[in-house]
């Protein structure tokens, strides 16, 4: 199944939204350079031989729901298939 339009043109500067859609929330971008340094990071040990990739992975996602860089809620909604399992 496709995503939804607003899903697919959340960000896009193609379309103007002109009235208010329920649960929707626009893109943040005042925490996006401690996302793109947690990211770093995480390529630089993973790189660097400290950790392996999933376990750099997994401390970069709970760097960034520590920070406030994302909410459990937006990552719920971001993972395919988590309603399903019951999560």
């Amino acid at each position: 199944m496709r995503p939804p339009f607003l899903e697919r043109h959340r960000n896009s500067g193609d379309f103007l939204l002109i009235s208010p859609i329920s649960d929707y929330l626009p893109a943040r971008h005042d925490r996006a350079w401690l996302a793109w340094l947690i990211m770093e990071g995480m390529i630089v040990i993973a790189g660097a031989g400290f950790l392996n990739m999933f376990k750099a992975a997994l401390l970069g996602a709970g760097l960034m729901l520590a920070t406030g860089c994302a909410s459990l809620s937006s990552v719920r909604k971001s993972l395919d298939g988590i309603d399903r399992c019951g999560l």
